[in-house]
């Protein structure tokens, strides 16, 4: 209680300094005030208000927005180009402000299941947000409100919100259990249904029309635990990940994704290409006799080259000094190691981190090859519409500089329900058996963070 209305004095104060930036009809305050709490800590399932939370383990920051200040959706085929658009034309270059949001997979295809209702875009700028850098027992606070408001309103808001954070999560979740039922999901394959789906893309893909279709499946489950014990477990077993978690309409989307779909730091570009997956094991010698098989596995290794090929080829539209390294690395998580090629170049001047997204998603490492035949084979044989599972989610600030990583390792939330999800790569040579203990490893990361 303490750390909060230390936080809500030191903003008023700021705002009664006059330290303040005007944006369009908005004004922004900023502040340093000591926070020793982690930022994951202080979120619960059933907040009534917009949140996210997002740990960049490469710029080493950690965020926590809460309430909307500024909102924007998106709805169709070009739904990420109408939020680039609408993101320009608020963007003041002289104010500093972040936009967190996400994309659907396939803005064709409704947004189904546990996030029935969202938009194929969503973006927001938070009420509040605290910033911290690694290491720093400090956050940067930074808080946006209607541009008349005076220092009354600033503090009300903000106790407001301090209050819905400090509710008793227990109270909420024991009162929401019984009221909220299993939402429909669609198609649910058991082992069985999943191999007669992967042997009818492995057929389509023998005919040649296609060389890959990435498949999905999802599982739905009960949530056992806390959000802010579902973050630290995450956080801790897949720091090395973009953990990124956003509640809009008290629905939450999470995600662990070891995959950055592009960032953009100051016109310098990272895209990673992720395909190709194997095991962990506990043992050394074993570990890197899997790593070791899967960096020899043609039929990895031919997947993983269709994805860089693809990549690299529509990013030479938006970027130049692309470089490319000659063979892939193994990456390994927690419980999976990938064949991981990383790419980087620098936008073309007047390129923004959404005119490579735009060109980039989705990747053929959670679409397939050629993209248009293997989204068509998604849609007509997978089951259910995939909504923002292997979207992207991210953030971008006024400059452009941001990250979208690739919605992988995820779940939707609608508390006590959760639909968890896993997908991988279908070639030729793929065999349903195989295919089946990758989703089942990928699946990992979610279910031991929820149950």
């Amino acid at each position: 209680m303490k750390l909060w209305q230390k936080m809500v004095d030191d903003v008023v104060q700021a705002f009664e300094a006059g330290r303040t930036a005007v944006w369009g009809t908005k004004r922004i305050i900023r502040t340093t005030t000591p926070a020793d709490v982690p930022l994951s800590g202080v979120l619960h399932w059933q907040l009534s208000i917009p949140a996210v939370f997002s740990s960049d383990p490469v710029s080493n920051r950690v965020a926590l927005g809460l309430g909307a200040a500024e909102v924007l959706h998106g709805t169709g085929p070009d739904a990420m180009g109408d939020i680039q658009a609408a993101i320009r034309s608020l963007d003041d270059p002289e104010v500093a402000i972040t936009w967190f949001g996400g994309f659907a997979f396939d803005p064709t295809q409704p947004v189904a299941g546990a996030l029935q209702g969202w938009p194929h875009a969503l973006w927001f700028v938070p009420t509040l947000t605290l910033m911290r850098e690694a290491g720093s027992d400090c956050v940067t606070v930074t808080v946006v409100v209607p541009a008349q408001w005076d220092a009354a309103a600033v503090r009300k808001t903000l106790a407001d919100i301090c209050t819905e954070l400090q509710k008793s999560p227990s109270d909420i979740e024991v009162k929401s259990t019984a009221s909220q039922a299993r939402p429909e999901v669609g198609a649910v394959h058991d082992e069985g249904s999943w191999r007669q789906l992967v042997e009818t893309a492995v057929g389509e893909l023998q005919r040649g029309d296609l060389h890959k279709v990435v498949l999905a499946r999802q599982t739905p489950v009960d949530v056992q635990v806390s959000l802010g014990e579902a973050l630290a477990r995450v956080l801790d077993a897949y720091g090395s990940s973009h953990v990124f978690a956003m509640l809009w309409e008290q629905r939450w989307l999470i995600a662990a994704s070891p995959e950055q779909l592009v960032r953009v730091t100051d016109g310098t570009m990272a895209v990673d290409c992720l395909a190709g997956t194997a095991d962990r094991s506990a043992d050394a010698a074993t570990d890197e006799a899997l790593a070791g098989a899967l960096f020899s596995s043609e039929k990895n290794r031919i997947e993983h080259a269709a994805v860089v090929r693809v990549v690299v080829d529509r990013l030479k539209l938006v970027a130049e000094d692309i470089t490319v390294p000659r063979a892939p690395v193994i990456k390994k998580l927690a419980n999976v190691q990938h064949l991981y090629t990383p790419i980087r170049g620098r936008l073309q001047p007047g390129m923004h981190l959404f005119d490579a997204a735009r060109l980039l998603h989705p990747t053929p490492a959670v679409g397939g090859v050629p993209l248009a035949g293997a989204l068509q084979f998604i849609r007509q044989h997978e089951g259910w519409p995939r909504g923002y599972y292997a979207g992207a989610i991210g953030f971008v600030d006024t400059a452009g500089s941001g990250l979208l990583s690739v919605a992988l390792r995820s779940a939707a939330v609608a508390y006590p329900r959760a639909t968890l999800y896993a997908g991988c790569g279908i070639v030729a040579a793929s065999d349903p058996n195989e295919e089946w203990r990758e989703t089942e490893m990928k699946l990992k990361p979610m279910r031991l963070a929820l149950g």
